[in-house]
């Protein structure tokens, strides 16, 4: 009768790793999507960095004051 009880509070303790390990795996994977979020916001802030100092050089490039 031990053995049993041994062997169901092993199942037991099994189901509670795997259930701990899928709430990681979720955990991870919300962790990667938002670093996705973030990185594709960074990229749209240095797309539009580079558009705003384009027009800031056309601003100051004109023919007037274009160099030489």
């Amino acid at each position: 009768m031990r053995f049993f009880a041994a062997l169901a509070t092993f199942i037991d303790a099994l189901a509670t790793f795997i259930d701990a390990l899928a709430t990681f795996i979720d955990a991870l994977a919300t962790f990667i999507d938002a670093l996705a979020t973030f990185i594709d916001a960074l990229a749209t802030f240095i797309d539009a960095l580079a558009t705003f100092i384009d027009a800031s050089s056309r601003l100051f490039h004109t023919k007037e004051n274009a160099p030489a």
